[in-house]
Order: C-alpha cells, then structure tokens, then sequence
C-alpha cells in the first residue's frame, strides 16, 4: 500500500515522525502527560496552558512537501503534533502516537452544511457566509427528513494500515477517535440563522421544540450507532478535548469497563454561544434539557466557549459529569471565581485574544494585566488557560511564544501565594 506514495513523501514523512519521536521521547513530555492528568482529576498544582493552533497555523507552519491527498493529509498532522513544542511552549503534549482520523460523518436531517468564503488579498481564508437550508419553520419542519451518518470501516483501515506501513515503526499508530461535540444550538443557526432562529422560537415555539428534541435524539443516535458497532475510541490520554484541551483522566473510563468504548467512558465538549440572544430562563427552560439529555450518556463533561456562563451559571452547574468550564473574556471572571472555588469544576479560562490577534503592536502591559486578573479571580479554583480563536499573529510570529511566556511568569509569581 505504501506504494501508492511516492519516494519523496515516504521520506517527508518519515522525517517528520521521526521529530515527533524525538520530542515525545524528552522527559518533559511524560512530566506534562502527568501534570494534566493530575490536573484533569484535581489533584495537580499550577494552572496549565494550551493553545489552539488551527485559526493561524497558516503562519508557523511550512508549506506541505507531499503532493497525493493521503500524504498530504499525513504530512499536515504531523505538522500539527509538533507545532506547539517548536514554536509556541505551552503545556501541549508531544505524544509518541500518531491518530488516524476515522473516516466518519454526520449530517442533521440529511442538509449539508454549505458556506461562501471571504479571503484576504493574501488569499488567506478571512469570514465565510454560511447558506441557511431552513426558513420558516411552520412550513418546513414537516418536510425535513432524518438525519443521516455513516463510519466507513474499510477506508479508515485502509488509512491505518497506510500510515503503520510508511512510519509505523516510529510511531505508534492507531485509529483516532471522534471526540463527541454537541453544540446544538450553532448547528441550528447554521441550518437557519441567528435571526431566522429567533422568529421560529417565538412564532412556532411547539415546532422549534420539536426540531432541538429531533436534533438531540438523532446525534445521540449516531453516538450509539457508533458504540454499537465498536467504532468509539478512548479520549481519556492526549487526545484533543474540545474546547482546547487534553483528555487525560484517570476518571475515565467508567466503572463497568470491558474493553468496548461506550458514550460514557468519554468526555464530551458542548457549547451554546448562540443562546446570548435569549433570557437565562428561555435557556433553562427551553435548551437546558436537551443539552442535559446529551450530557448524562458521557462520562465527563467540558462545557462552552465564547458565550458568558455566568448569566446561565443556575443552569449549567446541573450539567451531569461537568468538569470544566469556559470562562471567555464576556465572562464576570470574579463572580464566576467564587462559584468554581473548591467546586471540582475546572475554571477553564479563555484568554481574549484581542491582545496577539488584533492590532499592530503586541499590548503586553495589557495583556499581562488580563492574565493577573484571572489569577486573582480564580484562586481557590483548579485553573487553566486557552489561547483560541486567534485569527492571525498579524505577521509576528513570536508573539504566540511571547504570550505563553508572560502567562508563565505570572503563574510563577502570583499562582500560590
């Protein structure tokens, strides 16, 4: 099979697994595995840091050097695996596996999720306009058909096998797993709008009912076709935990255990930023119950992202198996502070990325004073830091690296005492 590549790709590759080799094999690594470990299960020290990479990797990472679509698509996760040990030195943890991205897709009622991008005069990627395939509800609900999913067994293998024949003996090389999300609520505005979404809550309030409760059953359903059929895999190590995070815990998985992965031997990541636009009671009261249906079939549970969890805190605090929670930069971090002090729920802090992201000059005065704000607003609670949704560096490089390093020394200085 390792001949479909060329001469040139098989070295490319090689050469990259074999740097991720090296870097796994640095003591630090097995340290880090087992401060996020110690974390995640609340028992560790200092705070721990990771950043998201993907919004700007387009100026860190080289061109790809492999030409066919399977070894380009090896050759950019590679790429990944290392990106933060060589050029940012956060808390990412380089691990001597490399994951085969199952071949796997979910569709609610059947719609394919279409976009219209927007680039810059760079050519780089900058907004998109998503084409909503839904508009009044009342007439449309009825014509919607099931959802649709599928896990192709075979491809996936075939993958697998690729990558163990090119690098496998310098990486472990197994199938990845699916890293469960559920974030319903962007899902219907991708399907609709944001404001489409408002008329149909309050002008077919009984259909739009409907419509969260078929979305809810229907992913769930493509949960336990995948556990049924043996496709789930364990996210309890280094696997990539969404939002932003490692999945290492002892936690998992859960009691019961044989050897087939079920739902809930694994995290699950959810969000519903969307729901900013209704009432803390309109989320408890009409969104709150699917989001905790979803949550109680996994074992743990990291919920949201940008959206302010503190106006729905009464909700989300009865999320089953919630372990960590998003504190974005529209969060009241000092309220939110004495809610997480000795709750067990991480208090999983989103740094703005306006500082890196936007402007012409680096703020680091600014930005260290947003990171000493989270350090006085958390003590008492389990912490932890999320460089994400950085659209660019704005052509300086250094300033990811420089960013993690003034988050460090703060910890350093302020974290304990």
């Amino acid at each position: 099979m390792a001949a479909m590549l060329t001469e040139k790709e098989r070295n490319r590759l090689r050469s990259l697994a074999g740097r991720q080799a090296e870097y796994a094999a640095l003591p630090v690594m097995a340290e880090r595995a087992g401060l996020w470990r110690e974390h995640n299960d609340l028992s560790g020290g200092r705070p721990m840091i990771n950043t998201e990479t993907s919004s700007f990797e387009r100026e860190l990472l080289p061109p790809l050097v492999c030409e066919s679509p399977k070894a380009r698509e090896f050759e950019l996760a590679l790429l990944r695996n290392v990106l933060n040990h060589e050029h940012i030195g956060d808390d990412r943890v380089v691990s001597p596996v490399f994951d085969v991205a199952p071949v796997t897709d979910f569709e609610y009622f059947g719609i394919k999720i279409e976009s219209v991008h927007s680039k810059s005069s760079s050519g780089d990627d900058t907004g998109r306009r998503y084409i909503h395939k839904i508009g009044d509800l009342g007439e449309d609900l009825p014509q919607l058909k099931p959802s649709t999913w599928y896990y192709d067994a075979q491809k996936t293998q075939e993958k697998v096998e690729l990558a163990k024949e090119v690098f496998g003996d310098l990486l472990q090389v197994r199938r990845g797993p699916i890293n469960p999300k559920f974030v319903l609520t962007r899902s219907v505005v991708y399907l609709m709008g944001m404001e489409q979404m408002c008329y149909n809550m309050m002008d077919y309030p009984e259909e739009f009912d409907e419509l969260l409760c078929r979305m809810t059953d229907d992913y769930l359903a493509y949960c336990k076709f995948l556990e049924t059929n043996g496709y789930l895999t364990l996210n309890n190590n280094s696997c990539y935990v969404w939002p932003t995070t490692h999945g290492y815990t002892d936690r998992l998985p859960a009691a019961g255990f044989e050897g087939r992965v079920r739902t809930e031997d694994l995290w699950l990541g959810m969000d519903s930023q969307e729901t900013i636009v209704v009432s803390p009671e309109m989320y408890g009261e009409l969104f709150f119950p699917y989001y905790q249906k979803m949550a109680r079939h996994f074992g743990r549970l990291a919920y949201g992202c940008c959206e302010p969890v503190d106006r729905v805190w009464e909700w989300v605090s009865q999320l089953h198996g919630l372990s960590k929670l998003s504190i974005s930069p529209w969060c009241d971090v000092r309220v939110m502070g004495e809610r997480l002090a000795g709750s067990g729920i991480i208090f999983h802090r989103k740094v703005s990325p306006n500082y890196v992201g936007v402007g012409c000059v680096f703020d680091e005065d600014g930005f260290t004073r947003h990171i000493r704000e989270t350090l006085e607003a958390a003590r008492g609670c389990r912490l932890e830091f999320a460089l994400r949704d950085i659209y660019t560096l704005c052509g300086e490089p250094w300033r990811i690296r420089r960013a993690v390093e003034i988050i460090r020394n703060e910890i350093e200085g302020l974290w304990g005492r």
